[in-house]
């Protein structure tokens, strides 16, 4: 996350455009998504492996949008979302 040194509270949406730019603008930013990406393939790798039926993965929204994108391209098809919706199931099947 980008860091600010302000003390008054920012709208969702301006935090939203920050993370998005601070990812084009800041090195270690883009290393640190990176490293998300790849914890998030090991998590899914492991949990799809050790699974024999069907799974429940609960997690926070921002990692959401990685998990979908790997599910993804894993061949798994599901809803799309821009902001996940606090305690919502997003069911996504193998296809």
């Amino acid at each position: 996350m980008p860091i600010i040194p302000v003390k008054f509270k920012l709208p969702f949406i301006l935090w939203g455009l920050l993370f998005r730019m601070s990812g084009l603008i800041n090195k270690q930013a883009r290393t640190d998504m990176a490293e998300t990406k790849r914890k998030v393939a090991a998590v899914l790798d492991r949990a799809i492996s050790e699974s024999e039926d069907d799974l429940l993965i609960v997690s926070h929204g921002g990692i959401m949008k990685f998990m979908r994108k790997e599910l993804i391209k894993r061949g798994f098809k599901g809803p799309r979302f821009d902001i996940a919706v606090n305690g919502k199931l997003y069911l996504f099947e193998k296809q």
